[in-house]
């Protein structure tokens, strides 16, 4: 965690789930701005939120996603900073045709030579790692970026 920037809100998500925290300071490439970010996801879902520091103030923002309707996607935001009021958004993405298309292509996938093997390797790139991912830094110029992560499974 970045201290020029205030703690970004948490959330408590129970079960085989996956953390990552992020965090940047623009240092003297963007004297002012800075943000701690937090980001969780399990299969019901994913949030994500981010607390800031700019010239003119701080604030707090985020996301959620449920996952759990078949077909749809529940999206929440919300934000909020110093002097203004909160904001909270919410709407519903459906996803009955994308899911098609999804189940479609790798159908297909599947059924070419290889196939099976293409999925399963696909899978495996897109899935972190179980464990403790250490803190991260990187320092381009004096702005700085961190990252780190925790993921548990089933």
């Amino acid at each position: 965690m970045i201290d020029t920037a205030p703690q970004a809100p948490t959330v408590d998500m129970t079960g085989p789930h996956t953390e990552i925290g992020a965090s940047v300071d623009g240092g003297p490439l963007l004297p002012g701005f800075a943000a701690n970010s937090h980001h969780f996801s399990n299969p019901d879902g994913y949030v994500g939120t981010v607390a800031y520091r700019l010239p003119t103030g701080i604030g707090e923002a985020g996301a959620a996603l449920d996952f759990t309707e078949t077909d749809s996607i529940k999206v929440t935001a919300f934000a909020r900073g110093a002097g203004t009021e909160d904001t909270v958004t919410e709407f519903v993405i459906g996803t009955a045709q994308l899911n098609a298309m999804k189940a479609s292509v790798e159908q297909w996938i599947r059924l070419q030579p290889g196939g099976p093997a293409i999925l399963a390797e696909a899978a495996r790139l897109t899935t972190l790692p179980e464990g403790e991912l250490p803190t991260q830094s990187v320092n381009v110029g004096g702005a700085t970026a961190q990252w780190a992560a925790s993921v548990e499974r089933p």
